[in-house]
C-alpha cells in the first residue's frame, strides 16, 4: 500500500463527509430547536507509528440551547433551560425542542406535521371549541378562558446520547429510555427557539474543509504523475 496515497484518498472522502454535515447545519440555520450535528475524526495508524488516514468515526449533537425569539402566537413555546415537548407520532414518542404549535380540526394541539403535544399524563392537549384566551404560564400549565387543561410534559435526558434525530427537529430515545420529568426549565409562551447553528462557525470549518479537500487533491495528483513516471520507466519508456 502507498501510504501518502492512501492517506489523501481517505482526507478526501472524509472532506466530502464533512462537507455534507456543514451543509446539514447550514440548510437547517432557520429551523426552529434543530441541534448542530459535530463530527469526530479519527486516523489510522500503523503500529502507533505513521498515520494511513482519516475517517469520521461518530457525528454529536450539540444540544446546547438556541436563542428564544418571540412570533406572536400565543400557542407557540420555548423552553428556557432544559427538557424536550413529548409528541405522539403515528409511530411512537418523539422529543422536541421546537414549540411551533397549532390546533387541528379535532382542537387537539399540535406540532407543524401533525404530531399532538402531550401533557404529564401523557394525554393529548385539547382546547374547546370558540376559545378566546390561552395562556401557558412558567411550568407549562394551560389556562383556556379561565379553565386549565393540562400542563405540557417537557422531560429531560441525563444521557444525550440515547437521543437519535429522526427529523423535524425531533428525536427518539433509544434503548426505551423515556427521560425523566424536567426540574430546571421554563416555558415562554408566545417564542420558538432557534437553531443553535452559527453562520460564523460553520464557513470557518467549511473554508477549512475545502483547503484540506484541495491540499489532498493536489497530493493526489501529485502520486498520479509519479507514478506515472515510474511505469514509463519500467516499460522502458
Amino acid at each position: 500500500m502507498i501510504v501518502g496515497l492512501y492517506s489523501s484518498v481517505t482526507g478526501k472522502e472524509t472532506g466530502g463527509q464533512n462537507l455534507e454535515i456543514i451543509s446539514r447545519n447550514l440548510a437547517n440555520i432557520n429551523t426552529a430547536g434543530f441541534k448542530k450535528n459535530m463530527p469526530t475524526f479519527r486516523t489510522f495508524m500503523d503500529n502507533g507509528e505513521s498515520i494511513h488516514g482519516t475517517t469520521i468515526s461518530k457525528v454529536f449533537i450539540d444540544h446546547s440551547q438556541g436563542t428564544l425569539k418571540p412570533t406572536g402566537n400565543k400557542l407557540d413555546m420555548a423552553i428556557n433551560g432544559k427538557g424536550y415537548f413529548v409528541l405522539e407520532s403515528e409511530n411512537g414518542k418523539r422529543y422536541s425542542r421546537n414549540g411551533h404549535f397549532l390546533i387541528n380540526k379535532d382542537m387537539e394541539i399540535i406540532n407543524s406535521v401533525g404530531w399532538k403535544v402531550l401533557d404529564d399524563n401523557g394525554q393529548t392537549l385539547e382546547v374547546p371549541q370558540n376559545v378566546k384566551e390561552i395562556l401557558v404560564n412558567g411550568e407549562g400549565e394551560i389556562t383556556v378562558d379561565g379553565v386549565g387543561i393540562g400542563k405540557v410534559d417537557v422531560v429531560d435526558f441525563a444521557n444525550k446520547e440515547v437521543l437519535k434525530e429522526v427529523g423535524n427537529s425531533a428525536y427518539i430515545a433509544q434503548s426505551g429510555n423515556s427521560g425523566e420529568t424536567s426540574t430546571s426549565y421554563e416555558v415562554q409562551q408566545g417564542f420558538v427557539e432557534s437553531s443553535n447553528v452559527s453562520v460564523v462557525d460553520e464557513m470557518v470549518n467549511m473554508i477549512a474543509n475545502s483547503r484540506s479537500f484541495e491540499g489532498n487533491s493536489r497530493i493526489n495528483k501529485t502520486f498520479d504523475r509519479t507514478l506515472e513516471k515510474l511505469v514509463s520507466a519500467a516499460d522502458g519508456g
